[in-house]
C-alpha cells in the first residue's frame, strides 16, 4: 500500500483495524462489503500486503487524479455491461502469480450493508485460483465519504478481519461458490451489525 494511504488512514480517518485470525501468508481474496470509495484504501491499508482491487471500468475516464489513483493500486478493470473475462483471467492470473486480489461483491457503493445482493464472484476466483477468501467487515467510510458526499470527513473507521474461508471445505459441496458466499454473508451480517 502506498505510504499517503497508509498516513490520511490512520490519521485523518483514526483507522482501527481488528484482525479475528491472521491474514494466511500467501496469495488471498478479499472480500469486503462497499459503502465509500476509500474502503479499497483502507482494506489494503489493513490487509497491509499489496491488493489488486477489481474496479468497474465506468471509473476510468472520470477524473485524472481517479485514473492515476486506479492505475498506482493496480486495480483490475471490471466491465458491467459485457461479460467481464479479461478482468477474470487477469484477477486469477495474478493469484496463481502469488498476488492478492480484492473484491465488493456488493458490485458497487451502497448506502447500508445488506441493500443489495451479493455476487459469488469472490468465491468463484477462490475457487478458480485455489486461495483462501477472507472476509473484511468496513464501518464509518460512509461517515467519511458516502454516497452523495461533496468532501472529505474526518470519521472513526474499523476494518475488521475474519478468519480465511479454505475452497477446499466447499469444492465437493453441489453449489461450492453459493455455499462460500453464504458462510462469507453470514459472517459478514454478524459483523456488520456490531457499532
Amino acid at each position: 500500500m502506498l505510504p499517503p494511504a497508509r498516513l490520511l488512514a490512520r490519521l485523518g480517518w483514526r483507522l482501527q483495524v481488528k484482525y479475528e485470525a491472521a491474514l494466511p501468508a500467501g496469495p488471498i481474496v478479499l472480500a469486503a462489503n462497499h459503502l465509500s470509495h476509500l474502503d479499497p484504501p483502507v482494506v489494503g491499508v489493513a490487509a497491509g500486503k499489496p491488493i489488486r482491487f477489481m474496479a468497474v471500468d465506468g471509473l476510468w475516464g472520470v477524473h485524472l487524479w481517479l485514473d492515476v489513483v486506479l492505475r498506482a493500486f493496480g486495480s483490475i478493470p471490471l466491465s458491467r455491461t459485457r461479460a467481464p473475462l479479461g478482468a477474470v483471467r487477469a484477477a486469477v492470473g495474478h493469484l496463481r502469480s502469488g498476488g492478492s486480489v480484492g473484491i465488493f461483491p456488493e458490485g458497487g457503493i451502497v448506502a447500508t450493508w445488506g441493500e443489495s445482493d451479493s455476487m459469488p464472484s469472490a468465491a468463484w476466483l477462490s475457487l478458480r485460483g485455489d486461495v483462501p477468501l477472507v472476509p473484511v467487515a468496513v464501518t464509518g467510510t460512509d461517515d467519511a465519504y458516502g454516497l452523495g458526499a461533496t468532501r472529505l470527513r474526518r470519521s472513526h473507521v474499523t476494518v475488521t478481519i475474519g478468519p480465511a474461508l479454505d475452497p477446499g471445505d466447499y469444492r465437493d459441496l453441489e453449489n461450492p461458490a453459493k455455499e462460500m458466499m453464504a458462510a462469507w454473508a453470514a459472517w459478514m451480517n454478524d459483523h456488520m451489525e456490531q457499532p
